[in-house]
Protein backbone atom coordinates (compact mmCIF):
# COMPACT_ATOMS: atom_id res chain seq x y z
CA UNK A 1 0.00 0.00 0.00
CA UNK A 2 2.27 2.26 -0.87
CA UNK A 3 1.20 5.83 -2.57
CA UNK A 4 3.62 8.08 -4.43
CA UNK A 5 3.04 11.23 -4.06
CA UNK A 6 3.80 13.54 -7.18
CA UNK A 7 4.91 16.90 -7.50
CA UNK A 8 5.13 19.23 -9.88
CA UNK A 9 8.96 20.35 -11.39
CA UNK A 10 9.60 24.13 -11.38
CA UNK A 11 12.96 23.81 -12.48
CA UNK A 12 12.99 26.05 -15.67
CA UNK A 13 14.39 24.34 -18.27
CA UNK A 14 14.53 27.50 -20.80
CA UNK A 15 18.05 29.03 -21.35
CA UNK A 16 16.27 32.50 -20.40
CA UNK A 17 16.15 31.44 -16.64
CA UNK A 18 15.02 34.37 -14.61
CA UNK A 19 17.62 33.47 -11.99
CA UNK A 20 20.03 34.89 -14.21
CA UNK A 21 18.19 38.49 -14.51
CA UNK A 22 19.71 41.50 -12.85
CA UNK A 23 17.29 42.00 -9.68
CA UNK A 24 16.06 45.59 -11.48
CA UNK A 25 14.65 44.41 -14.32
CA UNK A 26 12.23 42.34 -12.34
CA UNK A 27 8.69 43.99 -12.11
CA UNK A 28 7.59 45.98 -8.81
CA UNK A 29 11.50 46.18 -8.07
CA UNK A 30 11.55 49.66 -8.38
CA UNK A 31 8.26 50.34 -6.42
CA UNK A 32 9.22 47.95 -3.96
CA UNK A 33 12.49 49.34 -3.34
CA UNK A 34 11.50 52.86 -3.05
CA UNK A 35 8.94 51.69 -0.56
CA UNK A 36 12.02 49.99 0.95
CA UNK A 37 13.64 52.98 1.54
CA UNK A 38 10.82 55.23 2.61
CA UNK A 39 10.40 52.40 5.73
CA UNK A 40 14.06 52.65 7.07
CA UNK A 41 13.86 56.31 6.23
CA UNK A 42 10.41 56.71 8.61
CA UNK A 43 12.31 54.36 11.15
CA UNK A 44 15.44 55.83 10.75
CA UNK A 45 13.55 59.39 11.91
CA UNK A 46 11.61 57.56 14.63
CA UNK A 47 14.66 56.12 16.31
CA UNK A 48 16.24 59.81 16.02
CA UNK A 49 13.53 61.31 17.63
CA UNK A 50 13.57 58.94 20.53
CA UNK A 51 17.53 59.49 21.15
CA UNK A 52 16.49 63.20 21.24
CA UNK A 53 14.13 63.18 23.65
CA UNK A 54 15.97 59.97 25.46
CA UNK A 55 18.61 62.63 25.80
CA UNK A 56 16.93 65.73 26.83
CA UNK A 57 15.36 63.33 29.74
CA UNK A 58 18.85 62.87 30.95
CA UNK A 59 20.01 66.45 30.91
CA UNK A 60 16.87 67.48 32.44
CA UNK A 61 17.15 64.17 35.29
CA UNK A 62 20.93 65.61 35.27
CA UNK A 63 19.86 69.19 36.66
CA UNK A 64 17.23 68.25 38.75
CA UNK A 65 19.96 66.24 40.33
CA UNK A 66 22.68 68.27 40.85
CA UNK A 67 20.15 70.77 41.61
CA UNK A 68 18.72 69.02 44.56
CA UNK A 69 22.70 68.10 45.75
CA UNK A 70 23.50 71.86 45.64
CA UNK A 71 20.34 72.39 47.57
CA UNK A 72 20.95 69.59 50.43
CA UNK A 73 24.40 70.82 50.75
CA UNK A 74 23.19 74.53 51.69
CA UNK A 75 23.30 73.90 55.19
CA UNK A 76 26.21 72.12 55.89
CA UNK A 77 28.01 75.30 54.01
CA UNK A 78 25.99 77.91 55.71
CA UNK A 79 27.12 76.01 59.35
CA UNK A 80 30.90 75.46 57.57
CA UNK A 81 30.62 79.71 57.05
CA UNK A 82 28.87 80.44 60.71
CA UNK A 83 29.96 78.14 63.14
CA UNK A 84 33.49 75.89 62.41
CA UNK A 85 35.71 78.36 60.33
CA UNK A 86 35.47 81.32 62.88
CA UNK A 87 36.16 78.52 66.06
CA UNK A 88 39.09 76.64 64.45
CA UNK A 89 40.55 79.64 62.66
CA UNK A 90 43.03 80.32 65.68
CA UNK A 91 43.29 76.65 66.36
CA UNK A 92 44.11 75.84 62.80
CA UNK A 93 46.53 79.00 62.40
CA UNK A 94 48.61 77.61 65.12
CA UNK A 95 49.05 74.22 63.40
CA UNK A 96 49.85 75.77 60.35
CA UNK A 97 52.29 78.17 61.16
CA UNK A 98 53.97 75.41 63.55
CA UNK A 99 53.98 73.23 59.99
CA UNK A 100 55.38 76.24 58.28
CA UNK A 101 58.16 76.54 60.77
CA UNK A 102 59.10 73.13 60.47
CA UNK A 103 59.70 73.32 56.91
CA UNK A 104 61.09 76.31 57.69
CA UNK A 105 63.91 74.92 60.06
CA UNK A 106 64.52 72.08 57.37
CA UNK A 107 65.50 75.05 55.16
CA UNK A 108 67.28 77.04 56.83
CA UNK A 109 69.04 75.67 60.14
CA UNK A 110 71.38 77.93 61.83
CA UNK A 111 69.45 81.08 61.09
CA UNK A 112 67.06 83.00 63.53
CA UNK A 113 64.00 83.09 63.34
CA UNK A 114 61.73 85.63 64.08
CA UNK A 115 57.86 85.60 64.05
CA UNK A 116 55.96 88.63 64.18
CA UNK A 117 52.30 88.39 66.04
CA UNK A 118 49.71 89.99 67.36
CA UNK A 119 50.37 91.06 71.55
CA UNK A 120 47.73 88.82 71.99
CA UNK A 121 49.26 85.36 70.60
CA UNK A 122 52.84 85.66 71.52
CA UNK A 123 52.22 83.89 74.49
CA UNK A 124 50.28 80.86 73.10
CA UNK A 125 52.68 80.49 70.06
CA UNK A 126 55.86 81.44 72.08
CA UNK A 127 54.14 78.14 74.60
CA UNK A 128 53.91 75.55 71.59
CA UNK A 129 57.92 76.86 70.81
CA UNK A 130 58.99 75.68 73.78
CA UNK A 131 57.33 72.90 73.83
CA UNK A 132 58.60 71.31 71.06
CA UNK A 133 61.86 73.27 72.06
CA UNK A 134 62.59 75.25 68.95
CA UNK A 135 65.31 77.71 70.64
CA UNK A 136 66.09 79.62 67.40
CA UNK A 137 62.64 80.89 67.48
CA UNK A 138 61.80 84.42 68.66
CA UNK A 139 58.37 86.09 69.22
CA UNK A 140 57.86 89.66 68.48
CA UNK A 141 54.96 91.25 69.37
CA UNK A 142 53.31 94.10 66.74
CA UNK A 143 49.98 96.04 67.40
CA UNK A 144 49.64 96.45 63.83
CA UNK A 145 49.14 92.55 63.13
CA UNK A 146 45.91 91.15 63.41
CA UNK A 147 44.71 88.31 64.89
CA UNK A 148 46.12 85.04 63.03
CA UNK A 149 48.22 86.74 61.02
CA UNK A 150 52.41 86.01 61.07
CA UNK A 151 55.38 87.57 59.73
CA UNK A 152 58.11 85.10 59.46
CA UNK A 153 61.28 86.42 58.84
CA UNK A 154 64.67 84.39 58.39
CA UNK A 155 67.14 86.44 57.09
CA UNK A 156 65.87 88.65 54.29
CA UNK A 157 62.87 86.21 53.74
CA UNK A 158 60.31 87.18 55.36
CA UNK A 159 56.66 85.60 55.08
CA UNK A 160 53.35 86.88 55.52
CA UNK A 161 50.60 83.87 56.88
CA UNK A 162 47.25 84.92 57.19
CA UNK A 163 44.94 82.49 57.84
CA UNK A 164 41.41 84.65 58.16
CA UNK A 165 42.63 85.23 54.16
CA UNK A 166 42.73 81.34 54.06
CA UNK A 167 38.97 81.51 55.84
CA UNK A 168 37.85 84.02 54.03
CA UNK A 169 38.43 82.23 50.51
CA UNK A 170 36.75 79.18 51.81
CA UNK A 171 33.51 81.11 52.87
CA UNK A 172 33.15 83.15 49.51
CA UNK A 173 33.77 79.95 47.53
CA UNK A 174 31.43 77.82 50.05
CA UNK A 175 29.00 80.93 49.44
CA UNK A 176 29.26 81.48 45.56
CA UNK A 177 28.24 77.29 45.54
CA UNK A 178 25.04 78.51 47.75
CA UNK A 179 23.96 81.43 45.13
CA UNK A 180 24.50 79.24 42.01
CA UNK A 181 22.15 76.22 43.83
CA UNK A 182 19.56 79.43 44.53
CA UNK A 183 20.25 80.44 40.84
CA UNK A 184 19.52 76.94 39.35
CA UNK A 185 16.60 76.66 41.51
CA UNK A 186 15.14 79.74 40.47
CA UNK A 187 15.97 79.63 36.49
CA UNK A 188 16.41 75.63 36.98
Amino acid sequence: MTALLKLQDFASTNEGDRADEPAESLPGYSAGFMAGQRAAENTAAQLDASLIQALDDLAFGFTEARQAVLQSLTPLFSAIIAHILPTTAEESAYAHLINHLQTAAVHDVGQPIRLTLNPHQVGPVQAILDAKDYPDFRCVADPSQTTNTVKVRMGEVETLLDIKALQDGISTNLKALIEISKREEKHG
